[in-house]
């Protein structure tokens, strides 16, 4: 690498060769979405839609990589650095490719068994933020000294916002654990839950659902 150009800020020539790589990202990524889209049959929806969660890590994994090739050194005299920068952004983006990856498998997993998700779409988003963030937050500490203090009072607001908003949630999500480890009941057992009585036909993370003696199915929150 070329130590003249080890300076904090990047030159304007490794700024336009990042520009152009993340240009170049863009430019794939949705051709790849558009391809996946036109691909799309019911047989094969599960694996589709694992490609899609994973193609915006995986494009920007690989240019980043790309990115990293002698060639361009010799050719554009690039610095630490842009070399520091760049190194950032592939631990960044190997992580969330794997967290992506592992997501889609879980996801698919369920959906293939025919059983509910046990976290709600909203609580499942704000669990993958706090992790991207947590991330994203270590990333900028340990490989590019910078200080996130700021970022991190911020965030702490920001979570705990959050956190009041999806309390009910929350509890509902922690009382269905609780059920599910203790094998209170199981389906076909007769239960009464508060004014509720009937027959369980289903119980999750989430809530309980029982056939009363009427024959409505009424859905009960575990919280």
């Amino acid at each position: 690498m070329n130590d003249s150009a080890s300076a904090q800020n990047l030159s304007l020539v490794e700024l336009g060769v990042l520009a152009v790589g993340i240009t170049v990202a863009v430019v794939l990524y949705f051709l790849w979405k558009t391809a996946l889209k036109r691909l799309r049959r019911p047989a094969a929806e599960g694996g589709i839609s694992l490609l899609s969660r994973i193609s915006a890590p995986l494009v920007f994994l690989l240019i980043a990589l790309a990115l990293k090739l002698d060639v361009l050194e010799r050719a554009f005299k690039l610095g630490a650095r842009y070399y520091e920068y760049l190194d950032a952004a592939i631990v960044f983006l190997a992580v969330l490719f794997a967290v992506r990856l592992i997501d889609g498998w879980l996801l698919r997993r369920y959906e293939r068994k025919r059983v509910p998700f046990p976290l709600p779409g909203v609580l499942h988003g704000f669990i993958l933020i706090v992790l991207y963030l947590s991330v994203l937050f270590a990333v900028f500490k340990g490989a590019l000294g910078v200080n996130i203090t700021p970022f991190l009072a911020t965030s702490a607001i920001f979570t705990a916002i959050l956190g009041l908003a999806l309390q009910g949630v929350l509890g509902n999500v922690l009382a269905g654990i609780s059920l599910n480890l203790t094998k209170s009941f199981s389906r076909g057992d007769w239960v009464k839950i508060g004014p509720h009585e009937g027959v369980v036909l289903d119980t999750n993370w989430r809530e309980t659902l029982i056939l009363d003696r009427a024959s409505n199915v009424v859905v009960i929150p575990n919280g």
